[in-house]
C-alpha cells in the first residue's frame, strides 16, 4: 500500500526478497524474512539500481539512505522487527 504522505510501497515477494516501489521506479532488494517474532533483515548491498527502464539511473548515497529508511518505517509501522544489514 502507498503511504499517503510518500509515493512508495513495499512489496515483500516470498522469504528473501522484497519490491521497493517509489512513483514510476520500483527496484528488487534481497531480505530474509523471518518469524516468531516477525521480522525482516534487509540486504541493503543489494540496494544498487531501479528496474528497468530506469536501470541507467545513479543512486546517491542520499537515494539508498532514504529507500533504507522508507522500507523500515513502512515494516516497522506494518508490526516486524527491521534489521538492516
Amino acid at each position: 500500500m502507498f503511504s499517503k504522505s510518500q509515493k512508495y510501497n513495499v512489496r515483500l515477494k516470498g522469504r528473501t526478497e522484497l519490491t521497493y516501489i517509489e512513483d514510476k521506479k520500483s527496484m528488487t532488494i534481497d531480505s530474509e524474512l523471518f518469524f516468531n517474532p516477525a521480522g525482516i533483515t534487509i540486504y541493503t548491498d543489494s540496494i544498487t539500481r531501479w528496474n528497468a527502464p530506469f536501470d541507467r539511473e545513479t543512486l546517491t548515497e542520499d537515494d539508498r539512505k532514504r529507500i533504507i529508511q522508507n522500507i523500515t518505517n513502512h515494516l516497522e509501522n506494518n508490526g516486524y522487527k527491521v534489521d538492516v544489514a
